[in-house]
């Protein structure tokens, strides 16, 4: 190189951190990129690029990096290809830099106009960021509705009853189909364990392995049936306002730990041998998109009453559980606020886990913004920005 050549008129300009002219969520690495101008009086070779410096300063000015000269033709300075040669900046901090480029006579040019970006927050630990992602407590609300002196069931995997049945059990229940079919978890220590009992329309039943299946799935998967009504799979599931409003049932279901039997309205439709698997738990379940409903449960064990609910009857829900692990499809949003900015921002942070938004409106008018959960697997973003003039 030529030390002592007069200035190149080859400038860079237009330069971007991570390919943005405005970045404000830099690593501590950054990629660094700019694009060429020599002006109308330069000749050809006073218009290729040979060597680029790069410096990098705090707010106040303070060199903080210092590339040094490296020889190439090429407009961008990649932290993750030359670690040895990168800057190590702090997070969520103001940086400026300028990029100076020696042309293929050897000649320097001046350094082009200093550009700003910001930080992001580092990974939590590293820098004093230990804040959690704000997010709902887990779980949700267990989709029994009590309706006019009814008890409505709705899709869920696994509802548990206030019980454990351990000897032999009887349960009685007066119940009628509103979408789909009705069932009920025998055996069950949770979703997806034990047997499920399922009923459609004609007095028809299966009984069959419970499915494990979650809250949003299209339907709940198919498993090995041990027993069922003869009709049962030529029934069609009951559809909305197809039942009158007289339609109930009286089922009745009969578990010694070996053999279960049910009855729908006095007549046998399901009588069968089935190995004790050691669960004593017994809940509803309701596939994907049905609706079952309820006047009243019993259950007795040994003899001894054990559960007897009339949901008739005020506090029918006494004891019972009204919540579960699994959340219901209108409980997905996180949060909603609406915010009054009466004074011009001057700085502002907007952080979620998958995206980075900032909105500018008038200092009088609302700002609303809407927080939705989704899965915690995307990179942490902030946008971080000063007020418009």
């Amino acid at each position: 190189m030529i030390s002592n050549a007069p200035a190149s008129p080859l400038l860079a300009t237009s330069l971007t951190v991570e390919g943005r002219t405005h970045c404000l969520m830099a690593p501590a690495r950054p990629r660094f990129a700019w694009l060429l101008d020599a002006g109308p009086s330069a000749d050809t070779r006073q218009s290729f690029q040979a060597a680029y410096r790069i410096r990098v300063m705090d707010r106040g000015g303070t060199q903080v990096w210092d590339s040094g000269t490296v020889v190439t033709d090429q407009q961008h300075h990649q932290s993750s290809t030359s670690p040895e040669n990168s800057p190590n900046l702090s997070p969520d901090s103001d940086y400026q830099w300028t990029v100076q480029v020696t042309d293929s006579t050897g000649a320097v040019g001046e350094p082009g106009a200093p550009a700003c970006f910001s930080t992001g927050l580092a990974e939590s630990g590293t820098s004093g960021w230990n804040a959690e992602w704000i997010h709902r407590a887990p779980g949700g609300r267990a989709p029994l509705e009590m309706v006019e002196g009814l008890l409505r069931v709705s899709g869920s995997p696994h509802l548990p009853w206030p019980v454990s049945a351990s000897g032999s059990t009887v349960i009685a229940a007066r119940f009628r189909l509103r979408l789909g079919t009705a069932g009920i978890l025998l055996r069950s220590e949770g979703p997806g364990t034990g047997l499920l009992l399922e009923m459609k329309p004609n007095s028809t039943a299966v009984l069959r392995q419970a499915p494990a299946w979650e809250i949003g799935a299209m339907a709940a998967p198919a498993t090995e049936a041990l027993a069922e009504t003869p009709d049962f799979g030529a029934t069609a599931v009951s559809r909305a306002g197809a039942t009158p409003h007289d339609g109930w049932q009286d089922l009745v279901v009969t578990d010694d730990g070996q053999r279960i039997t049910v009855t729908i309205d006095g007549a046998t439709a399901l009588d069968s041998d089935v190995e004790n698997t050691g669960g004593t738990g017994i809940a509803f379940h309701q596939g994907p998109r049905s609706q079952a409903e309820y006047l009243s449960l019993d259950v007795r064990s040994d003899g001894k009453t054990l559960l007897s609910s009339d949901f008739t009857a005020p506090g029918s829900l006494a004891g019972w559980t009204n919540t579960t692990p699994l959340r219901q499809p209108d409980e997905w949003t996180l949060a909603k606020a609406t915010c009054n900015l009466k004074r011009p921002v001057v700085r502002a942070r907007l952080c979620s886990p998958s995206t980075a938004l900032l909105a500018w409106r008038p200092p009088t008018s609302a700002t609303r913004a809407n927080t939705s959960t989704t899965p915690p697997t995307s990179r942490r973003h902030c946008s971080r920005a000063a007020a418009p003039p």
